[in-house]
């Protein structure tokens, strides 16, 4: 009996250390950032260093040569809408004010200088908004879409980092308001310009810009933290905007990336089935959204980055638990592989590939901690 139990806990370990061994890629664990970036994004700078805000009036520039990181006075806010322009500089636009026990939206501009370090507090844009979206397009001007603003100062009960009713959460819809409104930054004369608006208003959505110069919108919450299937597209020839193909349901906090031939790659999300696998593929050509397979995790609030070779890495997230599964897609063969989990387990994160081919990990939060290591993968 006792040589069978032998044998049975040896070949359990070798199954263990197998499917370790036989894991993608690997994860190492980096310096910590100075302060809490939840629900912040993160760039890649012209000089390959990586900036990150926070929402305590500073942020870090990660240099990953020299595995060094030096602060800097940021934006402050949670939930901006970022961009990088063309000369180089970031763009930081309104967010949320977390202040005590209270909820508050801002009207701010600033403008992040990589080689002076410095950040500038440019101009107020009208309405006051957070939770939307900012992308660059190709006449080198900001489109800000989208949002959400509070009327008023409002008490917060739930937390503002998990839970999406937290600005509606039983309170008269007169206290938020959900825009549909969209401005066009110009970083020539720093100007701030109302275009049109867009079909459906909405918050926490995603965009992306296309190799057509076009700008696709999907999904979000509507006034009432409703999740929305509609999908927009934007051009800015035109200043127009249009219905495109609709999400099979209502979705929000998923993540959209552009694919090397063009196409936009989704995953992931919450709506009214709660967290899912899903995984569709936006055509360009046609115009429409494709089912794709399935991830292996039900997860949204995760962060998902092409890879050189074409490829995707999807990292943590949230579901009944908070993730530390990682895995990749392959466009070429419609296949989700599992890789190597991270090190902590995350939400609210993101992600940035470097020039070397790696992804670097910030940020992000677990059960209420924030979590301030960094990680970086390769494959």
């Amino acid at each position: 009996m006792r040589i069978h139990r032998v044998k049975a806990a040896l070949l359990y370990c070798f199954i263990a250390v197998s499917g370790a061994l036989s894991a993608q890629g690997t994860w190492s664990t980096l310096p910590h950032i100075s302060s809490y970036a939840i629900r912040q994004s993160s760039l890649l700078l012209d000089n390959n260093k990586v900036i990150t805000n926070s929402h305590h009036y500073f942020g870090d520039v990660y240099d990953p040569v020299k595995d060094t990181i030096l602060p800097f006075q940021g934006h402050g806010f949670t939930e901006s809408a970022v961009a990088k322009l063309h000369n180089g500089l970031i763009l930081y636009s309104g967010g949320i004010s977390l202040t005590g026990n209270h909820f508050d939206t801002l009207s701010m501009i600033s403008l992040y200088n990589p080689v002076s370090n410095l950040l500038t507090r440019s101009l107020l844009h009208h309405p006051a908004k957070g939770g939307h979206t900012a992308t660059l397009l190709p006449n080198q001007k900001v489109l800000l879409a989208g949002g959400v603003r509070n009327v008023g100062v409002i008490a917060i009960i739930d937390d503002p980092f998990i839970n999406d009713t937290v600005w509606f959460n039983g309170r008269k819809p007169e206290f938020f308001k959900v825009y549909a409104s969209c401005q066009l930054f110009d970083p020539a004369d720093t100007s701030l310009l109302s275009t049109t608006p867009m079909q459906s208003p909405r918050v926490r959505h995603r965009a992306v810009l296309l190799n057509s110069g076009k700008v696709l919108v999907a999904g979000g919450r509507d006034a009432g933290s409703r999740p929305l299937k509609s999908c927009e597209l934007y051009d800015p020839l035109q200043e127009s905007w249009v219905y495109t193909d609709s999400l099979p349901f209502g979705l929000s906090r998923f993540q959209l990336v552009t694919l090397p031939d063009g196409d936009v790659l989704l995953s992931g999300g919450t709506g009214i089935y709660g967290a899912t696998d899903l995984c569709l593929r936006y055509s360009v050509a046609t115009q429409s959204w494709q089912k794709m397979s399935s991830m292996h995790h039900k997860r949204f609030n995760h962060t998902m980055t092409v890879l050189n070779s074409g490829e995707v890495l999807v990292t943590g997230g949230g579901n009944t638990e908070v993730l530390s599964s990682a895995e990749l897609y392959d466009p070429s063969s419609d296949s989700w592989s599992m890789v190597a989990p991270l090190s902590f387990a995350r939400e609210e994160h993101s992600a940035v590939l470097l020039n070397s081919g790696k992804v670097l990990v910030i940020g992000g939060i677990a059960d209420g901690v924030a979590i301030r290591q960094m990680e970086l993968y390769q494959e």
